[in-house]
């Protein structure tokens, strides 16, 4: 997980970065899992982390 925070981290601050990013700061950021049994939001890190089977209908 440490790297997946890492990454993100990393992701944020290249959007933030980008002169032609229409929206600086994203909404939210997510990680979706293959085997998650549950969703929960990561309040560390300003995350949600969820399950692929979550979106389905």
């Amino acid at each position: 997980m440490p790297d997946g925070i890492k990454n993100i981290e990393r992701l944020r601050k290249e959007v933030a970065s980008n002169p032609a990013a229409h929206n600086p700061q994203s909404e939210f950021s997510a990680v979706i899992t293959a085997t998650s049994p549950f969703c929960r939001y990561d309040t560390d890190h300003d995350v949600y982390v969820f399950p692929i089977t979550a979106l389905r209908p």
